[in-house]
């Protein structure tokens, strides 16, 4: 809490006793690290305005909340009189979040002209498990953070756990989670947990506990660097025994305030915080790093499925590649599998779910022949062996039967498959057996010839002009309907979201960005690398915060489309801004 000169308006008062004064008291004077406690600030027997000019000490904790103000009254008899008093109290409630001994005030106020001072009083705060003073009492709930790993590469996952501690003796009711952590610089998922949840017993630090788990979480860090993991709040209704047993007088009090298998206990409620936990991300190694290496770390096997080993000219072979195990499947986008010439290959399709990622593929042999499939893998950093290692699949043997009378099409490199198909519906071959050949120096068969291929070849340029098919404008034509393209995918999007199918929404999101980049591009989507992409965008002048948006919805997508409890209903709309900004651009 920074510490300023700070005026407050507090109600006037009569003023019932000659002495004015402020006082500080504490709810605790020795607590543990991460505990909260209460602190007042009576403000007695002022009958003016009250100014506060100085609170000493405030920020050495953490306020949780604001301050709320009462007043009180009193009577005392002094010397035979009765002295009335009245008191404005503000009730700070703050937490302990360093080690070592405070001193809280002296609290500086003015009023009607006059400046009071405030007592002091010092806390002592200890470390969990520390020895304490004999007066102290056991710490009795807390919460503590327990991590799977302490030091990790980028893109290796953790599991960060969050556990409620309380001693046996102490009597609580359902934890309310206040505030959960933001987790900055990190990909995150909640864990999802059984609703019921069993409490057991454990010794830490030499002292038996309850414990119980509040939420759990699988971290995977973007960047390397140290960080300091976000805490936790949350707030514990607890049995005060130090409250007197609440006792119904009438018939008008209601007669469910109190549970009825609680034995009209009497509740309080308390502020707790996860304990900091320091987090670090190393930096993959220089020595021996591959030049095809994009990012990708964690322990992962491959395998590959083929439907058949021999087929005919002309037929479909499918066949699944599977990346499983553990690590970041998210920038596994695609695989360098290396196919014979005289196959044609349709794009592969991507599949992830948790603990691995699929990739399916369609390829159809033209001519016969014995062939080799082989690649498919890719380089990444095995963060169990901490080195670099190259994944790959073993090479396949396929055999081709039957005729090869098709004659290979030669395609342009910037023509997606669909364009082929549709091309291929007009130009099929040319017909190379021809009956009759004539001579060139006759006149009148030279005119009758010449005339026949203009007739033929008229209509046709007619056509590929009227449908603006020219190769060498291609790029530009794809690139001028990419936004158009990809908005069509985002009102399906918008579809499913009202249907309320959380995965197929973050799907067609997902596939609007592919589509999008390959538009613009001019390349398939199944061909788009990410890294490349972000570098092309650098070039044509991207803005970071274009660049860093479009990142930050790629990796939310691939998230929750698997993890379909992370709703986030406006992200269509974020993400058509962003195309807009990017279509001028790009």
């Amino acid at each position: 809490m920074k510490l300023a000169i700070i005026s407050i308006i507090l109600f006037s008062m009569t003023l019932f006793c000659d002495n004015s004064s402020i006082n500080i008291k504490t709810s605790a004077k020795s607590i543990f690290v991460n505990d909260s406690f209460e602190l007042t600030v009576s403000f007695d027997n002022f009958d003016d305005e009250i100014s506060i000019i100085t609170q000493d000490g405030f920020d050495n904790f953490k306020l949780l909340g604001q301050p709320y103000q009462s007043t009180q009254s009193s009577t005392s008899v002094v010397n035979g009189k009765a002295v009335s008093t009245k008191s404005i109290v503000l009730t700070y409630n703050f937490l302990a979040n360093k080690i070592g001994n405070f001193s809280v005030g002296p609290v500086v106020a003015k009023s009607n002209g006059m400046e009071f001072k405030s007592n002091t009083v010092s806390i002592n705060v200890y470390k969990q498990g520390d020895n304490v003073p004999q007066d102290k009492t056991i710490n009795q709930m807390f919460i503590r953070t327990v991590t799977s790993k302490n030091s990790i590469f980028p893109g290796e996952n953790i599991r960060v756990d969050y556990y409620l501690y309380f001693t046996p003796d102490l009597n609580i009711k359902m934890p309310d989670i206040v505030e959960k952590p933001k987790y900055v610089n990190f990909l995150k998922n909640e864990n999802r947990l059984p609703d019921s949840r069993s409490v057991e017993q454990i010794v830490y630090r030499g002292v038996k506990y309850n414990s119980v788990i509040l939420t759990s979480y699988n971290l995977t860090p973007t960047a390397s660097g140290e960080y300091e993991l976000d805490q936790m709040t949350i707030t514990v209704p607890y049995e005060d025994k130090t409250k007197s047993r609440k006792r119904r007088g009438s018939i008008f009090d209601d007669p469910f305030g109190d549970d009825i298998f609680s034995g009209f206990k009497q509740y309080s409620k308390k502020n707790l915080v996860s304990e900091s936990i320091k987090l670090k991300v190393k930096d993959f190694p220089m020595e021996n790093k591959p030049n095809s290496f994009s990012g990708v770390a964690g322990d992962f096997k491959i395998n590959s499925n083929f439907d058949k080993d021999s087929l005919a000219v002309d037929d479909a072979l499918n066949f699944k590649i599977t990346i499983s195990g553990k690590g970041n499947f998210r920038d596994i986008k695609s695989l360098n599998v290396e196919f014979p010439s005289d196959f044609e290959v349709y794009d592969p399709v991507r599949k992830e779910s948790e603990n691995k990622v699929i990739f399916e593929y369609i390829a159809v042999p033209r001519n016969p022949g014995s062939f080799t499939i082989k690649g498919g893998g890719i380089s990444y950093f095995n963060t169990s062996k901490e080195r670099y290692e190259q994944l790959e699949f073993p090479q396949k043997n396929i055999i081709v039967t039957g005729s090869g009378k098709a004659i290979k099409t030669i395609i342009p490199d910037n023509l997606s498959r669909n364009e082929v198909k549709f091309i291929g519906q007009d130009i099929r071959y040319l017909k190379s057996n021809a009956d009759k050949f004539y001579k060139l120096d006759d006149k009148n068969n030279f005119r009758t010839f010449y005339l026949s291929f203009l007739t033929l070849l008229l209509p046709l340029i007619s056509f590929f002009v009227s449908k603006k098919i020219i190769v060498k404008d291609y790029a530009k034509i794809r690139s001028q309907s990419a936004l158009k393209n990809a908005s069509r995918l985002l009102k399906k999007a918008e579809k499913e979201l009202h249907k309320k199918e959380y995965k197929n929404y973050y799907s067609y999101l997902e596939n609007s960005i592919y589509t999008f980049l390959a538009d613009k591009l001019n390349t398939g989507v199944g061909s788009i690398v990410l890294d490349e992409v972000y570098s092309q965008m650098i070039q044509m002048d991207v803005s970071e915060e274009d660049l860093l948006s479009i990142k930050d919805i790629i990796n939310t997508c691939s998230f929750n489309k698997i993890f379909t409890e992370n709703k986030n209903p406006d992200l269509h709309q974020k993400i058509k801004k962003v195309f807009i900004k990017l279509d001028k651009v790009i």
